[in-house]
């Protein structure tokens, strides 16, 4: 290892980069379960979050020459320039294999906190272009901003960026606490086990009714009205289970998780099991059983599929293993979880991270924030 940037990055460390103009993004690497990242794969800004595999790059090389190389993806991948295609004013920065375009030079910021990355052929910045999207062969960035190589520009805070070193306390490494954290970066409940009583057919009393003869404490998460939002692992590992309804009429998709390890709950520590109910087809298909996903992985996006009316997630949370096949019709024609360690309530599955989710709604449910 050695230091580069005037001390602030340590060669073979895992960073995240923050941009300097936008200190609500980071440096990510677009890719998804269904589009893992891969040579061409986009490099754009994306909302800062900790938890995100495809924000964190580790430093390799030294003051004259390095690269930069995602977590995610083949260990032969970099950031690099793409020279076949101009996105703005420069060159669109995208993965690939190492090679001349993707040695770089990272020296001191203007600012104190941050550093600016040069490309060695060609002499161009590293920089957040705001006003546009990069694409992957068609593969859309979304609106959160491109990332491009451009001329030198001093006081362009666009091409300042603050380097982050990834640790257990930040959320980026898998640590021995293994906190179990709220799966969505933005909360908005509309229907909680606890807000809504019998009288209405959609009620979540039918699912949390103690007179039952099963009973969960389902929540239904719609999350930021935005397009599908994310389902991130909430843990630091978590593997599928079961999924059921994928491309059959009249079935509602669901799918199971659970931990591959005891994880520590506000309850508790025991095995994770998540229920959830609605995503889409287009999402399920990708998937299978026995896949797992590290912490901040996303895995599917919410969706309507079935009874629904409008996009969110029904999520149910128990402990220990899936009992039987996972669920149980009740004595209120509801299809409840079942778990051999029995159901548990939302507040004491997840600890809520305040870096990551954004609390709109919290449903009346009083959550505890993730202990510092």
């Amino acid at each position: 290892m050695t230091t580069i940037a005037n001390g602030k990055i340590t060669t073979d460390k895992l960073y995240y980069f923050q941009n300097k103009a936008f200190p609500n993004f980071a440096l990510n690497v677009w890719c998804s379960s269904k589009y893992p990242a891969d040579e061409l794969s986009n490099v754009c800004l994306w909302k800062f979050d900790k938890t995100d595999a495809a924000q964190k790059w580790y430093v390799r090389g030294n003051d004259s020459q390095c690269r930069i190389c995602p977590l995610v993806g083949s260990s032969s991948l970099c950031l690099d320039r793409y020279t076949g295609t101009k996105v703005g004013a420069g060159i669109n920065a995208h993965l690939y294999s190492y090679s001349n375009t993707a040695a770089f030079i990272i020296t001191d910021g203007t600012c104190s906190d941050t550093v600016r990355i040069r490309a060695i052929e060609g002499g161009k910045f590293l920089t957040a272009y705001s006003g546009a999207n990069g694409s992957k062969d068609g593969r859309t960035a979304t609106s959160a901003g491109n990332v491009y190589f451009a001329s030198s520009a001093l006081g362009n805070l666009k091409q300042e960026w603050v380097p982050i070193e990834v640790t257990s306390s930040s959320g980026g490494e898998t640590s021995n606490k293994n906190y179990v954290t709220y799966p969505c970066s933005y909360m908005k409940i509309l229907q909680s086990p606890f807000a809504l009583t019998s009288g209405n057919s959609n009620s979540h009393y039918y699912y949390s009714d103690a007179s039952a003869n099963y009973h969960d404490y389902p929540i239904d998460e719609a999350c930021e009205d935005k397009n599908r939002s994310w389902f991130y692992c909430p843990c630091d590992e978590m593997e599928i289970k079961r999924i059921y309804g994928v491309g059959e009429s009249g079935k509602t998709n669901t799918i199971w998780l659970r931990s591959t390890s005891k994880v520590k709950m506000p309850c508790g520590e025991d095995y994770l099991v998540l229920m959830v109910m609605h995503p889409e087809d287009d999402d399920l298909e990708a998937l299978s059983v026995g896949q797992k996903f590290k912490r901040g992985e996303t895995i599917f996006r919410e969706g309507m599929n079935g009874n629904a009316t409008g996009n969110h997630f029904h999520m149910s949370a128990g402990k220990g293993d899936l009992s039987s096949n996972g669920w149980r019709e009740n004595t209120n024609g509801r299809w409840v979880l079942t778990t051999t360690n029995g159901t548990i309530e939302p507040q004491e599955a997840f600890y809520v991270d305040k870096d990551f989710t954004t609390e709109n709604n919290n449903g009346g449910i009083s959550f505890t924030y993730l202990p510092e």
